[in-house]
Protein backbone atom coordinates (compact mmCIF):
# COMPACT_ATOMS: atom_id res chain seq x y z
CA UNK A 1 0.00 0.00 0.00
CA UNK A 2 1.43 3.59 -1.20
CA UNK A 3 1.08 6.26 1.80
CA UNK A 4 1.48 10.12 1.63
CA UNK A 5 5.78 9.17 2.91
CA UNK A 6 6.44 7.60 -0.24
CA UNK A 7 5.59 10.90 -2.21
CA UNK A 8 7.72 13.65 0.08
CA UNK A 9 10.48 12.51 -1.51
CA UNK A 10 9.30 13.90 -4.83
CA UNK A 11 7.62 17.26 -2.94
CA UNK A 12 9.61 19.71 -4.62
CA UNK A 13 9.25 18.12 -8.12
CA UNK A 14 5.40 18.15 -7.97
CA UNK A 15 5.99 21.85 -6.84
CA UNK A 16 8.13 22.82 -9.41
CA UNK A 17 5.27 21.31 -11.47
CA UNK A 18 2.08 23.29 -9.96
CA UNK A 19 4.01 26.48 -10.42
CA UNK A 20 5.18 25.94 -13.68
CA UNK A 21 2.90 28.20 -15.91
CA UNK A 22 0.71 26.09 -18.73
CA UNK A 23 1.48 26.51 -22.31
CA UNK A 24 -1.60 26.18 -24.53
CA UNK A 25 -0.48 24.72 -27.93
CA UNK A 26 -1.11 27.31 -31.37
CA UNK A 27 -4.08 26.49 -32.84
CA UNK A 28 -2.82 25.05 -35.82
CA UNK A 29 -0.96 22.68 -33.54
CA UNK A 30 -3.01 19.57 -35.09
CA UNK A 31 -2.69 20.43 -38.47
CA UNK A 32 1.18 20.86 -38.13
CA UNK A 33 1.16 17.38 -36.87
CA UNK A 34 -0.84 15.42 -38.81
CA UNK A 35 1.12 17.16 -41.93
CA UNK A 36 4.39 15.86 -40.54
CA UNK A 37 2.96 12.53 -40.27
CA UNK A 38 1.78 12.46 -43.62
CA UNK A 39 4.96 13.67 -44.52
CA UNK A 40 6.83 10.77 -42.81
CA UNK A 41 4.60 7.39 -43.15
CA UNK A 42 5.25 6.11 -47.05
CA UNK A 43 1.99 7.10 -49.13
CA UNK A 44 -0.39 4.08 -50.02
CA UNK A 45 -3.20 3.33 -52.15
CA UNK A 46 -5.68 1.96 -50.41
CA UNK A 47 -7.12 -0.07 -52.76
CA UNK A 48 -5.08 0.50 -56.02
CA UNK A 49 -3.30 -2.00 -57.89
CA UNK A 50 0.44 -1.02 -56.31
CA UNK A 51 -0.61 -1.47 -53.12
CA UNK A 52 -2.04 -4.84 -54.28
CA UNK A 53 1.60 -5.41 -56.26
CA UNK A 54 3.79 -3.94 -53.99
CA UNK A 55 2.67 -4.67 -50.81
CA UNK A 56 5.04 -3.08 -48.45
CA UNK A 57 7.76 -2.81 -50.74
CA UNK A 58 9.27 0.84 -50.92
CA UNK A 59 9.03 2.79 -54.55
CA UNK A 60 12.97 2.66 -54.06
CA UNK A 61 13.07 -0.63 -54.43
CA UNK A 62 10.52 -0.93 -57.37
CA UNK A 63 13.57 -2.00 -60.26
CA UNK A 64 13.31 -5.51 -58.87
CA UNK A 65 10.49 -6.06 -60.19
CA UNK A 66 11.97 -5.24 -63.89
CA UNK A 67 14.68 -7.63 -63.09
CA UNK A 68 12.62 -10.72 -62.04
CA UNK A 69 10.11 -10.08 -65.14
CA UNK A 70 13.61 -10.30 -67.26
CA UNK A 71 15.10 -13.08 -66.13
CA UNK A 72 11.79 -15.18 -66.05
CA UNK A 73 11.35 -14.51 -69.76
CA UNK A 74 15.34 -15.02 -70.45
CA UNK A 75 15.08 -18.52 -68.66
CA UNK A 76 11.63 -18.91 -70.46
CA UNK A 77 13.82 -18.16 -73.70
CA UNK A 78 16.23 -20.39 -72.86
CA UNK A 79 13.98 -23.89 -72.39
CA UNK A 80 12.56 -22.98 -75.43
CA UNK A 81 15.48 -22.73 -77.49
CA UNK A 82 16.86 -26.04 -76.40
CA UNK A 83 13.53 -27.37 -76.35
CA UNK A 84 12.81 -26.57 -79.81
CA UNK A 85 15.93 -28.00 -80.64
CA UNK A 86 14.80 -31.36 -78.98
CA UNK A 87 11.76 -31.34 -80.84
CA UNK A 88 13.25 -31.05 -84.50
CA UNK A 89 12.54 -27.39 -86.45
CA UNK A 90 10.53 -29.41 -89.63
CA UNK A 91 7.47 -30.45 -87.06
CA UNK A 92 6.79 -26.58 -86.03
CA UNK A 93 5.39 -23.31 -87.95
CA UNK A 94 8.33 -20.69 -89.05
CA UNK A 95 6.88 -18.12 -86.78
CA UNK A 96 6.80 -20.32 -83.60
CA UNK A 97 10.45 -21.14 -83.97
CA UNK A 98 11.16 -17.08 -83.35
CA UNK A 99 9.61 -17.28 -79.80
CA UNK A 100 12.75 -18.22 -77.95
CA UNK A 101 13.96 -14.95 -79.48
CA UNK A 102 11.33 -13.08 -78.34
CA UNK A 103 11.52 -14.21 -75.03
CA UNK A 104 15.18 -13.81 -74.27
CA UNK A 105 15.15 -10.24 -76.00
CA UNK A 106 12.30 -9.13 -73.53
CA UNK A 107 14.32 -10.75 -70.64
CA UNK A 108 17.20 -8.38 -71.35
CA UNK A 109 15.46 -5.80 -72.41
CA UNK A 110 13.63 -5.89 -68.82
CA UNK A 111 16.93 -7.00 -67.25
CA UNK A 112 18.52 -3.55 -68.25
CA UNK A 113 15.45 -1.34 -67.60
CA UNK A 114 15.87 -2.90 -63.86
CA UNK A 115 19.47 -1.88 -63.81
CA UNK A 116 18.67 1.59 -65.55
CA UNK A 117 15.89 2.12 -62.87
CA UNK A 118 18.27 1.23 -59.74
CA UNK A 119 21.25 3.21 -61.05
CA UNK A 120 19.60 6.19 -62.25
CA UNK A 121 16.12 6.25 -60.06
CA UNK A 122 13.36 8.65 -60.85
CA UNK A 123 14.97 10.15 -64.13
CA UNK A 124 14.57 6.39 -65.83
CA UNK A 125 10.46 6.48 -65.28
CA UNK A 126 10.21 7.96 -69.29
CA UNK A 127 12.38 4.92 -70.40
CA UNK A 128 11.49 2.29 -68.23
CA UNK A 129 7.35 3.30 -69.66
CA UNK A 130 8.92 3.60 -72.88
CA UNK A 131 10.12 -0.14 -72.89
CA UNK A 132 7.16 -1.45 -71.42
CA UNK A 133 4.73 0.24 -74.32
CA UNK A 134 7.54 -1.51 -76.81
CA UNK A 135 7.11 -4.89 -75.03
CA UNK A 136 3.23 -5.01 -75.27
CA UNK A 137 3.15 -3.38 -78.69
CA UNK A 138 5.72 -6.67 -79.36
CA UNK A 139 3.77 -8.89 -77.78
CA UNK A 140 0.52 -7.79 -79.36
CA UNK A 141 1.90 -7.91 -82.83
CA UNK A 142 3.52 -10.73 -81.97
CA UNK A 143 0.22 -12.94 -81.29
CA UNK A 144 -1.64 -11.56 -84.25
CA UNK A 145 1.31 -12.40 -86.46
CA UNK A 146 1.62 -15.68 -85.03
CA UNK A 147 -1.87 -16.32 -85.16
CA UNK A 148 -2.05 -15.32 -89.07
CA UNK A 149 0.50 -17.39 -90.37
CA UNK A 150 -0.78 -20.65 -87.95
CA UNK A 151 -2.75 -23.07 -90.19
CA UNK A 152 -4.15 -25.27 -87.45
CA UNK A 153 -6.84 -23.53 -84.76
CA UNK A 154 -5.24 -24.46 -81.81
CA UNK A 155 -2.07 -22.36 -82.26
CA UNK A 156 -4.44 -19.67 -82.95
CA UNK A 157 -5.64 -19.99 -79.31
CA UNK A 158 -1.67 -20.62 -78.28
CA UNK A 159 -0.78 -17.03 -79.72
CA UNK A 160 -4.13 -15.38 -78.50
CA UNK A 161 -2.87 -16.37 -74.97
CA UNK A 162 0.48 -15.40 -75.53
CA UNK A 163 -0.07 -11.82 -76.72
CA UNK A 164 -2.63 -11.73 -73.94
CA UNK A 165 -0.23 -12.74 -71.31
CA UNK A 166 2.61 -10.02 -72.55
CA UNK A 167 0.17 -7.66 -72.74
CA UNK A 168 -0.62 -8.64 -68.88
CA UNK A 169 2.72 -8.34 -67.76
CA UNK A 170 3.36 -4.97 -68.97
CA UNK A 171 0.30 -3.68 -67.35
CA UNK A 172 0.89 -4.82 -64.55
CA UNK A 173 4.52 -3.24 -64.78
CA UNK A 174 3.22 0.06 -66.25
CA UNK A 175 0.38 0.07 -63.56
CA UNK A 176 2.42 -0.51 -60.66
CA UNK A 177 5.07 2.09 -61.52
CA UNK A 178 5.47 4.31 -58.30
CA UNK A 179 5.97 8.17 -59.10
CA UNK A 180 9.33 9.29 -60.27
CA UNK A 181 10.19 11.38 -57.48
CA UNK A 182 9.57 8.54 -55.06
CA UNK A 183 12.28 5.84 -56.89
CA UNK A 184 15.57 7.72 -56.03
CA UNK A 185 19.22 6.22 -57.78
CA UNK A 186 20.85 4.06 -55.54
CA UNK A 187 24.38 5.04 -57.10
CA UNK A 188 25.60 8.80 -57.40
Amino acid sequence: MIDDNDFKKFSDLIETMRSTPAHEPGPDFIDRVMQRLADQSPHRESAGIRSVLLGSLPPSEYWLFFIIVGVFNLVTGIILKFGFQQIGRELMPSWFLGQPAFAICAGLLFIMLGILLNRNGGRAIPVARLGIFLYIAIALMNGVLGSISAAVPVVFVFYLALAGTGIAMGLVLGLAMPPGHQLKPTRR
